[in-house]
């Protein structure tokens, strides 16, 4: 759904995260347990004679991370899945650090073919630089963290003149008292002034509620006028899988509905999810699948984890 991509699209601007207990990057991907890689895969569903019918599967992604839970690659794929539309492999210092990030993709999208990271004396990111295939340097994305160590802002900054591998824009974030984020904001300078930007999508900030457990339960959309656009509230399983999200339009109502059931391994990551179409015609609420997801995953072995953790210990 779109209103779903928009939101990860947003929330997945930072590639660092930084709160009381650093989280590991298999752990940001919402993983349990000592996984090594994972296979996604889709299908879409069809409503023949009143029955669901599954369509061939199509390759969506594949992720690899190394025993720590560092991330290692990252592949994403077209509709068909077929075709690779960007892949990156992450590449760390002795220290773990993230100072590499080799991308490939298509001739179609003005991605950077190279980016690297600095960092300041404690440890955090502070600058991450686009390079393109000749070498040239065309673009950087500077963050900024405060007191309590949160990045609360990322600036992106082109440095050729027509800005097609970065925009010049600042993504500002708040945060509650636990250090949870409660707010993203996307501003452009106008005479020198940090003013809203919406980017032709209608709005330009997102506001974060959560519920008792820590999940976000309304995600609110607001626009350059500071009044509301749209918004979502979600309910979550134990695990803290969206089981379901209803959308609001700008006047408060309904716009649609998406519900999700989930099978999950022994470890407790799902391997299959059920994406339920909402469907009101004459008076009548229904929902029929829509679309399958499935998940392949690989976990390390039992010595494998022995050897880390005896490391680790050490």
């Amino acid at each position: 759904m779109f209103w779903k991509l928009t939101f990860g699209c947003l929330i997945f601007l930072s590639i660092f995260s930084v709160s009381a207990r650093e989280k590991t990057d298999r752990e940001k991907s919402g993983l349990f347990g000592y996984v090594k890689s994972i296979r996604e895969e889709t299908a879409e569903i069809l409503i023949k004679n009143a029955k669901p019918v599954e369509k061939k599967r199509k390759l969506n992604s594949v992720e690899t991370f190394d025993v720590s839970g560092k991330q290692l690659t990252h592949f994403l794929y077209d509709s068909d899945g077929k075709d690779l539309i960007s892949g990156e492999t992450f590449i760390y210092d002795a220290s773990g650090r993230l100072i590499e990030k080799e991308i490939e993709h298509t001739e179609f999208l003005h991605l950077c073919d190279k980016k690297t990271y600095l960092y300041n004396q404690s440890g955090q990111p502070v600058e991450e630089q686009c390079f393109i295939e000749n070498g040239k340097l065309v673009g950087k994305r500077l963050f900024r963290y405060d007191r309590n160590g949160l990045l609360f802002e990322e600036e992106s900054i082109s440095l050729i003149e027509k800005p097609i591998y970065f925009n010049n824009y600042l993504t500002r974030r708040k945060f509650d008292e636990l250090g949870r984020e409660i707010e993203i904001a996307t501003l452009k300078k106008v005479n020198d002034e940090w003013q809203p930007e919406d980017f032709r999508m209608r709005f330009y900030k997102w506001i974060f509620v959560y519920d008792s457990r820590g999940h976000i339960s309304k995600r609110i959309q607001i626009k350059p006028d500071e009044t509301i656009h749209s918004f979502s509230a979600s309910s979550h399983d134990e695990k803290g899988n969206e089981i379901e999200t209803i959308y609001y339009n700008t006047e408060g109502m309904i716009n649609d509905v998406g519900r999700y059931e989930y099978e999950f391994d022994k470890q407790g990551n799902y391997v299959k999810q059920i994406d339920y179409e909402w469907i009101n015609e004459n008076g009548k609420t229904l929902f029929q699948p829509e679309e399958i997801t499935y998940r392949k995953i690989e976990y390390f072995s039992k010595r494998e984890i022995e050897q880390f953790e005896a490391q680790n210990a050490k």
